[in-house]
């Protein structure tokens, strides 16, 4: 049986953060997936072959139980294989990450990541040479089953380097409180337990900030942080990063560059900057507030209050009960499920658009006007599906609105 490495766990991180932004549980590792995970991996780097059909034809299922993996009850499988020319910066942990977005970006591979079902999971990476350049192989391998688990609890494989230096490090805490700094280079910084402090440094950084309420900081380059459990404070500061606050109640701000955020569960405060960024609430009532730029906000699950600021923006509040404020800019507000209320819808702003798209029930604007889906409330317009969700737009009249304010 094998433990996952500091990689493969960055690689959990990646797919966990990627589930729980969308409301799905995380998956959680499994010591004989690892095993026949990272032998998939070893034979395809050994033998340059790249194949789910790995040694003697066998299947991944076949691997699996090979492996230990007992599949019975209501039990599923699937498997995802990768790889890449090393590329980039020193180390692996672009190639990591590059590798994860590659796999987002097929259908089938992103199928896998993202099913519901899938309840462990093991990774498997290995690099290498193929064929005379350095390569980098993943193999996940997903699994559900009824039969007894035995989870990857272990500390990771990789060691932490004695202290930081200004080369691409890999810094790990301990179960107390510590302080961390990358320095320059492209790190990996591990927390752990604790209520930790986290600093990437200069570089293209990776900072894990796992249990504890953790204080998490980029630096000028594309940074990938996770908070994991605790009330976490993360700072992407410059560049183009990637930062999912994990569990509990977080603080996720983007600052400059284009950012992608995500607050994950609990009641988080998601803040873009500047920059055309996208950010997404998850579970829990959260506030999305996108700063400057061209930016999308989705806020999930929970009764979310977005805010688009400065900007041409746009905001699906998601499931709930939630308040959309477009701000500066042509906005679009798009009709989601529950109650909205739309504070500053303005008809004169000529690309201010209501999407209803979606809307199955309303495909025109004379569905629109006809059918009774547009109503006056008072000083409010009131636009009703039929199907239980709403959306009103304060100070709106209804006798002003036209076709090209919608989007069917």
């Amino acid at each position: 049986m094998s433990v996952a490495s500091e990689f493969e766990r960055l690689m959990l991180d990646l797919i966990n953060e990627e589930r729980t932004s969308r409301g799905i549980d995380p998956l959680t590792l499994e010591l004989r997936l690892n095993e026949a995970s990272e032998d998939h991996s070893a034979w395809m780097e050994n033998t340059g072959a790249f194949s789910h059909t790995g040694i003697g034809g066998s299947s991944a299922g076949d691997r699996m139980e090979d492996a230990g993996f007992v599949l019975s009850g209501n039990w599923a499988w699937g498997e995802n294989i990768a790889f890449q020319s090393e590329r980039g910066a020193p180390g692996i942990a672009d190639d990591v990450a590059d590798l994860h977005t590659s796999l987002m970006n097929s259908a089938g591979h992103r199928a896998n990541i993202l099913n519901p079902d899938f309840e462990v999971i093991g990774i498997g990476i290995e690099n290498g040479d193929n064929r005379g350049f350095d390569a980098v192989y993943v193999t996940q391998n997903f699994a559900a089953t009824s039969a007894p688990v035995q989870l990857d609890t272990s500390p990771p494989k990789s060691p932490p380097v004695e202290g930081p230096s200004d080369g691409n490090d890999i810094l790990i805490g301990g179960t107390g409180s510590d302080r961390l700094d990358g320095m320059a280079g492209n790190d990996a910084v591990s927390g752990r337990g604790g209520d930790d402090i986290l600093f990437g440094g200069t570089g293209r950084d990776t900072l894990d900030g796992g249990a504890g309420d953790d204080r998490m900081s980029g630096g000028q380059q594309k940074d990938v942080m996770v908070g994991g459990s605790g009330d976490d404070r993360i700072s992407g500061n410059g560049g183009d990063d990637r930062i999912n606050g994990g569990d509990a109640n977080d603080s996720v701000y983007g600052g400059v560059g284009d950012d992608d955020l995500y607050g994950g569960s609990g009641r988080d405060f998601v803040k873009g900057g500047n920059g055309d960024d996208r950010l997404f609430g998850g579970a829990g009532r959260d506030t999305l507030d996108a700063g400057i730029g061209r930016d999308i906000l989705d806020g999930g699950d929970g009764a979310d209050r977005l805010n688009g600021g400065g900007g041409r923006d746009q905001l699906n509040g998601g499931a709930g009960d939630d308040t959309l404020t477009g701000g500066e800019g042509d906005d679009t507000f798009i009709f989601s499920e529950g109650r909205d209320i739309v504070r500053d819808f303005d008809r004169r702003e000529a690309g201010e658009i209501i999407d209803l798209s979606e809307v199955t029930t309303i495909t025109s604007f004379q569905d629109l006007v006809s059918d009774g889906h547009l109503k006056q409330l008072g000083s409010h317009a009131v636009i009703d599906d039929f199907n239980g969700n709403k959306m009103v737009l304060i100070d709106i009249d209804i006798d002003d609105f036209n076709a090209g304010d919608f989007l069917f």
